[in-house]
């Protein structure tokens, strides 16, 4: 059964790139984001804090953490294309080359209900800017209406972001606390700095409550499309 988890959300994972992996794959020289996972493994969690500590340390332009949403759509309570909670703030300075409106992103970060989403999901429900939907979730107790506020303008994209604030106090109103990230993503100041703050986070982390791995957004991508 976690085998098979974690298949999926690897081939989740991989439609998370709006241009789709070859685009990634090509994109070399200006690679500058950071993966950083738990290094049992990426079902398991890490703590939310070590965004925060990412974010110090000498190198580091900005770092967003993300949770696996798993919300369903369609009636039959299926997940159809990859959700995440994300830290609406650092969006822009994480992935400013996805090239996301200047009015989404504002909006994004002022509406806690606001979702940015790929445009190969708006034309699979004809869906569009403006339109209110509902996900449930999968894997947390919470049903969340949400307002699409940006698209991402490639045909490929799949993937749809909710406010990371806006799941954590629909949590609490349950008793349950969020606390936790899937993934943190580092983007670096300087390619040449990269394998300098992979270290940095590797040794920040050692002897922790959850030692972390780290690559490059090059290698997270490859390695996981290698293993299926």
């Amino acid at each position: 059964g976690g085998a098979i988890a974690l298949a999926v959300l690897l081939v989740c994972i991989l439609l998370t790139m709006p241009a789709g992996l070859d685009a990634l794959l090509n994109r070399i020289a200006s690679n500058t984001r950071i993966s950083v996972v738990n290094k049992a493994g990426l079902v398991y969690p890490m703590p939310y804090a070590f965004a925060r500590k990412f974010r110090a340390l000498p190198g580091v332009e900005d770092a967003m953490a993300q949770v696996w949403f798993g919300g369903a759509f369609e009636q039959a309570g299926r997940v159809t294309f990859p959700n995440f909670a994300v830290e609406a703030d650092r969006v822009a300075s994480v992935y400013p080359d996805w090239n996301i409106s200047p009015q989404g992103l504002a909006d994004f970060r002022r509406y806690r209900d606001g979702a940015i989403v790929g445009r190969g999901t708006m034309r699979k429900y004809g869906w569009k800017v403006g339109d209110r939907i509902t996900l449930r979730s999968t894997v947390w107790p919470a049903d969340l209406d949400l307002r699409i506020v940006a698209e991402l303008a490639s045909d490929r994209a799949q993937i749809l972001w909710l406010n990371w604030e806006y799941l954590a106090q629909a949590l609490e109103a349950k008793g349950r606390s969020l606390g936790i990230a899937g993934i943190v993503w580092v983007r670096v100041k300087d390619p040449k700095d990269v394998n300098s703050v992979m270290l940095r986070i590797q040794e920040l982390t050692r002897n922790s409550e959850a030692e972390t791995s780290t690559q490059t957004e090059k290698s997270f991508f490859s390695a996981f499309f290698g293993s299926l």
